[in-house]
């Protein structure tokens, strides 16, 4: 049986050989793994979808963006133009946190330079009459717009941190005396009070009278109040006003921009002001002396106008109760005329600035403190400085809290404080007062610098300064002794003390006129009723006609120094060089103490002591007087040497060739022959 071959169909072997083909190239080739991306369509644009471009302070609006082409990444990063207008969450939420128009972007994080933007305007809430008028809550982060004056008349109107109210030109806040303001911002979140158009203005606030405890406002800044004033005074406009007796506490906040002064506080109102900023005004502040105290040393002031804290208001205003100023950054620029009747405390650093004749009396139960340091004194001056540009202080009471040390007192005498036209002193004490002067400074008075008569009590005048004024002093005779050796009087246009104020002022205390390096000029006739001793080197002067008398109890010793070990004598001369100028010296007192050594006498001899011949001498020892002389040189007598109806006893006295005079009763012992 023969055997028959099967045959394969083709189209079989073509389907295995293809098999077996794909088998074979999928062992060999590479995974999908291992394969790269293809590269991704590059981002051609971003596209924000916002359903609205307005929103309310306070509330959100959510935007989306797009990036294109549809397959690229999808994130975005947002951001906002001004923060304080509108402010932008990670995932495109706007909250509106002010007022005006901020740009709002989207850019692609694959492409920063891929973004778009949209503009969204945040508006405010109008604030009306009637949303304050009894109080009420202002919550957090809202805006307001104050299109028309408020006016909080009962209740506590509570602003919230962040809150932003926008005053028209015509609006202002008024707390009267039924409500109050109570605004707590923070250092991130202040409140704002501003106008509505940013260059313009509005009125301010006013606590007309509220004396509530609630009004206290931190952290908050005030911008571009001081549009016009509450009242028709001048000083009336501010952006900040205490009156009829309001009670304010405002800390850590800022008042910018006024178009008058920053704050004002007039009499009987009351405020804590402590750490704030007080910048860009016309005029930083205006207090009533009693409130000037309020402006605490903690206050930054810049770019004002007028960089000063203005004082005063008229020229009755009163210091009515004890306060202390405080050293500031600016000076106290004294308006007017000011009185002083409790206890005032000017700290170290502190500088009082006075306009044109403008000055400080103290008086009734008023004293003044003024303790510098040598690197921070208490300064007296005037706006400018110019000799005799304001009044001056003058002190009226015996309190002994008057106390200047290390002080500067200049520019001041620019009047006269009575009728009597020399009055003019730059610092003037009345009968019964009293201040201490230590280690201060009196320059550029445009007459006296100071002025003392029988009441003012000087002691402890010691280590001052007298430069560069018309006249250093006058002092009455019963005072003089208090000018001790340490005080400096020099490079002033009449360097002197002058001494007397008319001629029947007494010396009634027992007292040494010291050598202070400059003359002592006695103006007139002046009695002697205590133990006055001259010291060592001091010249006394004596006006044309003027006289020195020892009479009831009284004693004169005149310690000059011997010339022959280095002494320097005491001087007695008239004022201008002539013979014959001054009357003399009369000796009426038996005091054992009644002493000339080393004494030269000249110019003296002007006038009879006495009806009849020989009456006129430089020196008069009239029945009952009793002197000692020794080293005594009379000079340029317009008469005799000496006149003796008493008992003189001498030593080394020299009459000049003028001669003595002895009448009968009178004893002479070792005197030169007459």
């Amino acid at each position: 049986m023969s055997l028959k071959r099967r045959r394969t169909p083709i189209a079989t072997l073509w389907l295995a050989a293809f098999i077996a083909a794909a088998t074979a190239c999928e062992s060999e080739s590479t995974g999908p793994a291992d394969r790269p991306d293809p590269e991704p369509d590059p981002i051609t644009s971003v596209v924000i979808t916002a359903p609205a471009t307005e929103v309310a302070a306070g509330t959100t609006l959510q935007l989306t963006a797009q990036v294109l082409p549809s397959g690229s990444s999808q994130t975005v990063t947002w951001s906002s133009s001004d923060d304080g207008i509108a402010a932008v969450s990670a995932s495109g939420l706007v909250t509106g946190t002010g007022s005006g128009t901020a740009t709002i972007t989207a850019a692609s994080t694959v492409d920063p330079s891929k973004s778009d933007a949209v503009q969204v305007t945040v508006t405010c809430a109008i604030l009306t009459p009637a949303d304050v008028a009894n109080g009420g809550n202002l919550p957090p982060d809202a805006c307001y717009t104050a299109e028309s004056p408020l006016v909080v008349n009962t209740g506590t109107l509570t602003v919230g941190e962040g809150v932003d109210i926008h005053f028209a030109p015509n609006a202002f806040l008024r707390i009267a005396s039924g409500g109050s303001l109570n605004g707590i911002g923070t250092a991130t979140k202040p409140i704002t009070l501003t106008s509505v158009d940013a260059a313009g203005q509005w009125r301010g606030v006013n606590f007309d009278g509220s004396r509530s405890a609630s009004n206290v406002l931190r952290y908050v800044t005030i911008v571009n109040g001081g549009s016009e004033g509450w009242s028709g005074a001048a000083y009336s406009r501010s952006a900040v006003l205490l009156q009829d007796d309001a009670l304010v506490d405002i800390g850590n906040s800022t008042i910018t921009g006024s178009g008058g002064q920053g704050i004002t506080a007039y009499g009987g109102s009351e405020l804590t002001f402590e750490d704030n900023t007080l910048s860009n005004n016309a005029v930083a502040a205006w207090m009533h002396p009693d409130n000037a105290g309020a402006i605490a040393g903690s206050t930054t002031f810049t770019g004002n106008t007028e960089n000063v804290v203005r004082v005063a208001f008229g020229n009755n205003d009163v210091v009515g109760n004890e306060a202390t100023w405080p050293a500031l950054e600016v000076p106290y620029r004294i308006q007017t005329r000011f009185f002083i009747d409790a206890l005032l405390t000017l700290q170290a650093g502190a500088t009082l600035e006075y306009t044109r004749d403008a000055s400080t009396i103290v008086r009734n139960a008023g004293a003044i403190t003024a303790i510098g340091t040598e690197a921070d004194p208490v300064t007296f001056t005037g706006v400018e400085s110019l000799s005799g540009y304001w009044q001056g202080l003058r002190i009226t009471t015996a309190s002994t809290d008057n106390v200047f040390d290390n002080v500067i007192l200049e520019s001041g005498g620019s009047q006269p404080w009575t009728g009597n036209g020399d009055s003019r002193a730059m610092v003037y004490l009345e009968d019964n007062s009293k201040a201490v002067f230590t280690n201060s400074t009196f320059r550029s008075s445009g007459h006296y610098a100071l002025w003392v008569p029988d009441g003012g009590d000087i002691t402890g005048f010691d280590n001052n300064r007298f430069v560069g004024n018309a006249r250093a002093m006058i002092v009455h005779p019963n005072r003089a002794g208090a000018v001790l050796p340490s005080n400096e009087i020099r490079e002033n246009t009449e360097d002197r003390i002058r001494v007397t104020f008319g001629n029947t002022d007494v010396v009634t205390t027992d007292q040494s006129w010291e050598h202070i390096g400059v003359p002592y000029l006695v103006m007139s006739r002046t009695f002697v009723q205590a133990g006055l001793t001259v010291a060592e080197g001091v010249t006394l002067e004596f006006a044309q006609g003027a006289s020195l008398l020892v009479d009831d109890g009284g004693s004169l010793a005149v310690e000059g120094g011997d010339p022959e070990v280095g002494g320097t004598p005491v001087l007695f001369r008239g004022a201008e060089d002539v013979a014959g100028y001054w009357q003399g010296l009369r000796i009426g007192t038996a005091s054992t103490s009644n002493a000339l050594s080393h004494v030269r006498i000249a110019n003296a001899g002007s006038s009879q002591w006495f009806g009849g011949g020989n009456s006129i001498g430089a020196l008069y020892v009239d029945a009952d007087g009793l002197l000692a002389m020794n080293d005594v040189l009379f000079e340029k007598s317009g008469g005799l040497a000496a006149i003796v109806w008493g008992t003189v006893t001498c030593s080394n006295v020299d009459h000049g060739g003028f001669g003595l005079f002895v009448r009968t009763g009178g004893t002479v012992t070792g005197c030169p022959s007459p």
